[in-house]
């Protein structure tokens, strides 16, 4: 799911299902990669963890990390 600046990844193929990864490209910031923690791992209820990098290469590193970590993607 895209949004202005914004790309959402969804675990399933379904409008319904929540975002579980965020990434946000801007020229001040670089890239953002944001991942909603799973609830028994959150200390609060939709808890995300936010990290940001001016580099492509970590940006993907960071990208299969939260997909990984969200608990959307179990194969990963």
């Amino acid at each position: 799911m895209t949004h202005m600046h914004q790309l959402g990844l969804r675990a399933e193929d379904d409008e319904r299902a929540p975002e579980l990864v965020m990434l946000m490209a801007s020229s001040m910031y670089g890239i953002s990669i944001e991942y909603l923690l799973p609830e028994d791992e959150a200390p609060w209820p939709y808890a995300w963890v936010k990290g940001d990098t001016q580099s492509v290469d970590e940006a993907k590193e960071m990208v299969l990390t939260a997909m990984r970590r969200s608990g959307g993607w179990p194969g990963l």
